[in-house]
């Protein structure tokens, strides 16, 4: 179990009642002796991280933690993560990691402070899973009150609720039962795998409003931007504003991917009018097919560190 921190590690201060990292991972485990039951656990200390401090750069660390710890030969991996960019995390893990053995991230949505600390159950739910011979196989998985998700699929739904972990557009692969784990589908697994060696961090994400013009995206590319990612409307479209800036991207070999806003569906070359998905295609923008802009971002920062050509970067996309 390797513990990076995040809600299931805070307690609340004392004195501003806000909730700050404070438990090991050896304290987290003490309080859950039915681990005990499930495996025999070794404890590793990645740090005590808030989500919103794992970085690209820190995530791919992290990957090179699991990757240590599968070298030494252990069945199975067990992350914690704070949940406000878990799904991230995972989505990066499942691409750097080409192991069958099962990698799970877990968190908590509650601190160890309240009452309704759901910690304890989600790491013995995340412990099961990866010591269940049918999780093999399955990529990285995402285990939270009681369902299985599969890393390329799960988002965070709700700022606070127990079951805000989510996969929209497919649900769940599997569930946490007192009688067994229990899988319902095989997840779909279209990107790369293996070993990163760089990522290009320089990768911003845009998110398109109603009105929105190409201020943002100028401003990205005159700060060194190497690729862009838009969250658009429905199927990838765009307000005519954002045109100018795209095509001074294009031109300058910065490669524009178009993702959408909604929680599910494909952007896909539908609409062809000015903005449509369409002409954004004909332009020489990347439609993300399924892809959510969060994590298309991370795609896009792993292609482009690792040299991908701009017919590799469509073909990759049209996999999502």
């Amino acid at each position: 179990m390797i513990f990076t921190g995040g809600t299931i590690s805070m307690v609340l201060d004392a004195e501003t009642g806000a909730a700050r990292p404070a438990l090991s991972g050896s304290e987290i485990v003490a309080r859950v002796p039915e681990l005990g039951g499930v495996a025999a656990v070794e404890v590793e200390d990645f740090g005590m991280h808030p989500g919103p401090h794992m970085g690209p750069e820190r995530m791919l660390q992290l990957a090179g933690a699991v990757s240590a710890a599968l070298a030494r030969g252990v069945a199975g991996v067990v992350v914690t993560h704070g949940t406000d960019t878990l799904e991230e995390t995972a989505f990066l893990l499942d691409l750097a990691l080409a192991t069958e053995r099962p990698v799970v991230l877990t968190g908590a949505m509650k601190t160890a402070s309240d009452v309704l600390w759901d910690g304890p159950a989600n790491l013995l739910g995340a412990c099961r899973v990866a010591a269940e011979p049918a999780a093999a196989a399955c990529g990285v998985l995402v285990v939270l009150d009681g369902k299985v998700h599969a890393a390329r699929e799960v988002t965070k739904t709700d700022t606070e609720a127990a079951g805000s972990f989510r996969s929209p557009r497919t649900g769940p692969i599997g569930s946490v039962d007192p009688d067994g784990i229990f899988f319902h589908t095989r997840p779909e697994r279209p990107e790369r795998r293996g070993p990163i060696a760089r990522l290009e961090t320089r990768v911003d994400l845009i998110a398109a409003a109603v009105g929105s013009d190409d201020r943002l995206l100028r401003a990205s590319l005159d700060s060194g931007a190497r690729g862009i990612v838009i969250a658009g409307f429905g199927r990838g479209n765009l307000p005519p504003g954002l045109i100018p800036g795209i095509k001074l991207a294009i031109a300058a070999g910065v490669p524009v991917v178009i993702a959408t806003r909604c929680a599910t569906g494909r952007v896909g070359p539908r609409y062809g009018y000015d903005g449509g998905g369409q002409m954004l295609q004909a332009m020489g923008c990347i439609l993300s097919a399924a892809l959510p802009a969060a994590k298309a971002r991370l795609l896009l920062m792993v292609l482009l560190g690792g040299g991908a050509s701009p017919a590799e970067l469509s073909t990759a996309f049209e996999r999502g």
